[in-house]
């Protein structure tokens, strides 16, 4: 079964919400929403979906990649203009089914950028919805609330049902938070801030000293779904979009990165001798991966990375610091997984090992899993991306050290035989 998917262009009254993005990316309840009519059509069993894209289509590529995060051929036409359900049929051929991602795709009549008070109206309606409330990570901590991964809410926060809030959320001391709001993934609500009847869109930040009432804001964009209006705020102080702001997590890569490189330019000398006796030895020296990127990556293409097969342990990995001070890696995280073994997660839960980024130490790792695509890894991937912290980070670095640089059984055979002749090689070496 095939189908194609008409990606939304820009609608004159919800343009502001096409400002970073296309509308088909845009986040509803914690997903863009392409996300979910991929997800549904994949339930109903179709191996090939179609995107016709007027609006950045390059920009949909990049995010949603060839479909192997759902096991399916994804591809992306790019359309000079929004087309029609009977154009996109003629275009996709016979007995191809077609649909206009403008809606949730279980109420396709209910239209999601006619206005921006659809918009609200239609959202809010879908909160308890069983996709949204029985997603995996999301927690229902009181009766119409509803709380992501690795939210940080205040204790003298006020939460006020019905709410949604997103993954890595922050709520302040004293915000009041509800009816009827939806703080999307990544917020940042200071101290007192008051917010009602609104939607936060994802990585907006929301100052104390502001009160919103029947809003929809989006970094620096604030819109009254009630009346229209529309308003670029322009004190940060008050609303402003995360996105550039180098916080605290980037900084922590940053040192990783610097950390990954000052490693690798310590150890070069040794690693280089042991690669030129395995060349010498006509052993291949290196080793190619191909890696599923984590969700949230800035491309969809598999990352390459390399490997060392003539060490065991952390010494094999030796290459991969290349891959943290490049970014596409970090120092803990989970495994990377090859295209095929991403097609191969079956569940939600499963699929949780993509949400974190890749790691050249992993949770599964520090608990001892011999094989890195078992149930158990599953496991321990999927609680990672949940219960991540820096104290957990610190466990599995001190954990992963000791199975792989002190642990005797890692440091024998092959590889202490290697270090024996590359050691016997420097000292018989002529001058």
């Amino acid at each position: 079964m095939n189908a194609c998917l008409i990606c939304p262009h820009q609608r004159e009254s919800v343009a502001s919400l096409a400002e970073n993005a296309p509308l088909g990316l845009f986040t509803l309840l914690g997903k863009p929403l392409l996300e979910y009519w991929i997800e549904h059509l994949v339930l109903r069993g179709c191996k090939e979906i179609t995107l016709f894209a007027s609006d950045r289509p390059e920009k949909i590529r990049e995010t949603l990649g060839e479909g192997e995060r759902w096991g399916v051929k994804l591809l992306v036409q790019p359309t000079a203009r929004e087309l029609s359900l009977a154009e996109a049929a003629d275009k996709a051929g016979a007995g191809i089914e077609c649909h206009v991602a403008d809606s949730f795709p279980w109420k396709p009549d209910q239209k999601l950028f006619s206005s921006l008070g659809d918009l609200f109206r239609v959202v809010s309606q879908n909160l308890d919805h069983p996709d949204m409330s029985n997603r995996v990570g999301v927690k229902e901590i009181r009766p119409g609330i509803w709380v992501g991964r690795q939210a940080n809410i205040s204790s003298t926060a006020v939460l006020t049902a019905p709410c949604w809030i997103g993954d890595r959320a922050k709520i302040g001391n004293k915000a009041v938070v509800g009816p009827c709001v939806i703080l999307e993934n990544e917020v940042v609500v200071e101290e007192g801030a008051e917010i009602r009847e609104s939607l936060i869109g994802s990585q907006t930040f929301v100052g104390s000293a502001i009160t919103l009432n029947q809003s929809i804001a989006s970094g620096a964009q604030l819109m009254n779904w009630n009346t229209g209006s529309h308003t670029k705020i322009v004190d940060a102080f008050l609303l402003c979009s995360l996105r550039p702001l180098e916080n605290s997590q980037y900084l922590q890569r940053l040192c990783g990165r610097a950390v990954a490189a000052g490693l690798m330019v310590v150890t070069s000398p040794i690693v280089g001798l042991a690669a030129g006796w395995m060349l010498l030895m006509g052993q291949r020296i290196v080793r190619p991966r191909r890696a599923t990127p984590p969700q949230g990556y800035p491309q969809a293409k598999p990352i390459i990375y390399f490997e060392f097969p003539f060490f065991q342990g952390g010494l094999r990995r030796w290459p991969q610091m290349w891959n943290i001070v490049k970014g596409e890696f970090v120092w803990v995280g989970n495994r990377p997984l090859t295209p095929n073994e991403a097609r191969k997660l079956e569940n939600d839960f499963e699929k949780l090992w993509l949400s974190v980024p890749l790691g050249f130490m992993s949770l599964s790792e520090a608990q001892g899993c011999i094989e890195p695509f078992c149930e158990e890894a599953k496991a321990h991937s999927s609680f990672y991306s949940v219960q991540a912290d820096w104290k957990l980070d610190l466990k599995i670095i001190v954990a992963c050290i000791k199975r792989f640089f002190l642990s005797k059984k890692e440091t024998s055979g092959r590889e202490a035989t290697l270090v024996k002749k590359i050691l016997h090689f420097g000292r018989t070496a002529p001058n």
